[in-house]
């Protein structure tokens, strides 16, 4: 009797062991998938702000994001700001910002780190778009400010480090 315990005992563990190892194997196995799949996904992406963005340079990625869109902010586009980050921002601060970066580049000299500088006072994508619409629209109607921005941290140097990092904390902001 105490042989035939012994034997069922070992069975059993014998047979938790493979289970286990089984369970293991095809859970790793359909996680491997999953991750294969999103990154496959998103190298067929070319709908969405990211998806076009992977296919630009530096320079145009600036103008590639949600945002540097004028219109983002109203929440109009497929895409919508977060509004209560966008709300705590009010258009005479906006108008101001708009100001500083407009007052950031002038004909002799560029002060790129104030320029970045105002850029990182926003706090969301949507509050970058309020911006972009005050600088592009009356009463400063300065143009483009994806425009003027590029230019300015390009100027007379190459100024590639600028952008990616502008892009970068751009980027990194919630819509």
């Amino acid at each position: 009797m105490a042989s035939n315990l012994k034997g069922r005992i070992i069975i059993g563990t014998s047979a938790v062991i493979v289970v286990s190892v089984a369970s293991y194997l095809i859970f790793s196995g359909i996680r491997k998938r999953r991750i294969l799949k999103d990154i496959y996904d998103d190298l067929r992406d070319f709908k969405s702000a990211k998806g076009k963005q992977a296919l630009l340079s530096e320079q145009n990625q600036v103008k590639g994001t949600w945002a540097f869109n004028p219109q983002f902010w109203e929440g109009k586009l497929e895409a919508k700001p977060n509004i209560a980050l966008r709300d705590a921002l009010t258009p005479k601060d906006a108008r101001e910002i708009a100001t500083n970066i407009y007052n950031a580049v002038g004909y002799f000299y560029d002060d790129e780190s104030k320029l970045l500088a105002e850029v990182r006072k926003l706090k969301s994508q949507g509050q970058v778009s309020l911006v972009a619409y005050v600088f592009e629209n009356a009463p400063l109607s300065y143009g483009s400010m994806s425009d003027y921005i590029i230019s300015a941290l390009t100027g007379w140097t190459d100024g590639e480090d600028l952008i990616k990092e502008l892009n970068t904390y751009v980027n990194s902001l919630p819509l």
